[in-house]
């Protein structure tokens, strides 16, 4: 079963989460991002999400910050050191949009 509504795009950038947990904020890598969600790469050897974590992104790349920074959004899957988020409210934006802020990253 197909869970995504829109194609993902690659990036490996750094940012931070804070999450409405104890687990408080901390360092991560933007490993894919759409309107509705992104993978995230957690710090080698931490699983510190669990499925069903509420949590922000913080310090977004710059290019991607003024519609995302303080976005909040749901774990849905963890698979070793990722795990999978949907936004609470898709990014306004879209994913052609956003492949071309991506392009200007590199």
């Amino acid at each position: 079963m197909e869970r995504r509504l829109a194609e993902r795009l690659a990036l490996d950038a750094p940012c931070f989460i804070e999450a409405d947990t104890a687990k408080g904020r901390f360092p991560v890598m933007l490993c894919n991002v759409s309107p509705g969600g992104a993978m995230i790469g957690l710090p080698p050897g931490e699983e510190v999400m669990a499925v069903g974590d509420m949590l922000r992104l913080r310090a977004m790349p710059a290019s991607l910050a003024p519609f995302s920074e303080g976005v909040s959004g749901r774990v849905m899957w963890c698979a070793g050191n990722r795990c999978g988020v949907q936004f609470d409210m898709p990014l306004p934006v879209t994913t052609e949009a956003l492949r071309t802020l991506l392009l200007e990253m590199d």
